[in-house]
């Protein structure tokens, strides 16, 4: 990473205010301060700590409880993967790293999602097909991030519908 230039989880997002919308959820949840109830009960005096988005699950709610394992989520993440192959149906090169990646099974999904351009597979996909490589991964990845957030807080009872730009 360089202190020159943004990275690319910015640069990608490109000028759209739903895009850059989108990379702010995925930022919040790069850094380690998005709410998730294991974070919260940090600063609160409330013990609750676990995924309170299905009565199913009762386990420390972070974030990879929210990409991979709330039961609540399930719907949203089988929608992601179906837009997430015909994403990548005409785009052969990218299809490979997404199956090695972007399944709550793989070992390292989290990583893929919240800043996919550090993998050496990646770097080195990037490096032979371009920076376009990384948009691509990039717009997919962001989905997922805003998709798993913005379905966690409806089923919260958290969001609001107000109309992005």
């Amino acid at each position: 990473m360089s202190l020159s230039s943004p990275h690319p989880l910015w640069t990608t997002a490109g000028s759209s205010p739903t895009m850059v919308s989108m990379a702010s959820v995925q930022s919040v949840m790069l850094s380690g301060r998005y709410r998730t109830e294991g974070l919260c009960s940090h600063w609160s005096n409330n013990p609750n700590w676990y995924c309170k988005s299905s009565s199913s699950c009762n386990t420390f709610e972070d974030i990879a409880h929210i990409f991979q394992h709330c039961s609540a989520l399930d719907n949203t993440r089988e929608r992601l993967s179906a837009f997430t192959s015909s994403y990548c149906e005409d785009k052969p090169e990218l299809k490979l790293i997404v199956d090695t990646f972007c399944s709550p099974q793989r070992r390292h999904f989290c990583q893929f999602l919240l800043d996919c351009s550090v993998l050496p597979e990646v770097v080195k996909s990037v490096q032979l097909h371009g920076q376009d490589f990384l948009h691509h991964l990039f717009t997919i990845t962001r989905m997922w991030c805003f998709a798993l957030h913005r379905d966690r807080l409806k089923i919260l009872g958290r969001w609001s519908n107000f109309k992005m730009h």
